[in-house]
């Protein structure tokens, strides 16, 4: 990343013009990515213990969906900025269109009000946006059921195998309540 001050020479390549002021952001990597947000608050869910065993007791009552998730904890941002590769060689260059003030020139600040001159290569790009939830966190059950290879390679899941009878049952110490992430339920 590059800070370009209005009066500077524009570093070699670049659109921005002597009198721009601006941000150079440059990924030699595929699906890298910059993330920047500012004046965060993060409410969650105090009691996540009570919360699932409450889940598991829906769940063996037949009254809760195993593939349901609760989200149980949030990330606000005042203003966030959050860009994507999605090739190696990917860049975006960004014009301030307020003054700057050298030490609070922050890429996430909606105060500057950047606007794109030029971007290639990106698959996400959120600027400087203002009232962002940009992350949170998920729970949901899982299981400590292993599964051998083969089963794997027919597309069933050790979840599969959980219904809320086997839950009461047979696999009640192989279910609990935990985070989930992005790739467990495929």
């Amino acid at each position: 990343m590059t800070t370009k001050l209005s009066g500077t020479v524009a570093p070699q390549g670049s659109v921005l013009t002597n009198l721009d002021a601006g941000i150079i952001v440059e990924f030699s990597k595929e699906n890298s990515t910059l993330f920047k947000a500012n004046n965060t608050t993060s409410p969650s869910i105090k009691d996540i213990i009570k919360l699932g065993e409450q889940v598991l007791k829906l769940y063996k009552e037949g009254k809760w969906n195993k593939n349901w998730v609760i989200v149980t904890e949030l990330v606000d941002a005042e203003n966030a900025t959050v860009i994507i590769s999605n090739n190696s060689n990917s860049k975006i260059e960004l014009k301030a269109n307020a003054n700057i003030d050298a030490p609070t020139f922050d890429i996430a600040d909606a105060e500057f009000k950047f606007s794109t001159q030029f971007s290639k290569g990106l698959e996400t790009k959120i600027i400087s946006a203002e009232g962002l939830t940009p992350l949170f966190k998920v729970m949901g059950m899982k299981t400590r059921i292993f599964l051998p290879p083969i089963f794997k390679t027919k597309n069933v899941l050790a979840f599969d195998l959980v219904t809320p009878e086997t839950a009461k049952n047979e696999y009640k110490d192989e279910i609990y309540f935990g985070y989930i992430s992005g790739d467990e339920r495929e």
